[in-house]
């Protein structure tokens, strides 16, 4: 050997296949997460419709009888497909709701929720409070404020 400096051909391989295995393993992991965030995006819109869907159902003044419903509704820019059914529950006056969520035009769902409701709201009309400048009953005992009166 004439005592030159330099890599060989042998040790040029191995640092290549270090680095490649090392990508490899970065590209893997980039790949994951970025399938991870996709999935978590979707869970989360369908958890949003799956919400809205129930709070619908939920201030609705119709009896809610026993059935099952279906729509669709938009959120980040994608359509969704949902289910609610509303089954009797071991109450007579409750109402089982499962709502199912999942991508439009694909089977399976990706968010499943569950709540209760009365067959019958109990809520009649809301409570508004008196516009600005309009007297309550009894605002004319005492108008000064002064307790002395």
């Amino acid at each position: 050997m004439n005592g030159s400096r330099g890599f060989t051909l042998m040790e040029i391989l191995v640092a290549l296949a270090v680095v490649g295995i090392a990508l490899a393993a970065l590209l893997g992991a980039s790949a994951r997460a970025t399938r991870d965030a996709a999935e978590l995006r979707d869970r989360t819109y369908a958890n949003w419709v799956a919400q809205n869907v129930l709070t619908e159902i939920r201030i609705s003044r119709e009896t809610l009888e026993t059935g099952t419903q279906r729509g669709t509704e938009v959120m980040g820019g994608e359509t969704w497909q949902w289910t609610a059914d509303i089954n009797a529950a071991a109450v007579p006056s409750l109402r089982h709701i499962l709502i199912h969520v999942g991508r439009e035009n694909v089977e399976g769902s990706i968010v499943t929720m569950s709540a209760f409701r009365l067959t019958q709201p109990q809520m009649e009309a809301p409570i508004v409070p008196n516009a600005p400048g309009e007297r309550s009953p009894g605002d004319d005992e005492n108008p000064g404020g002064d307790e002395s009166r």
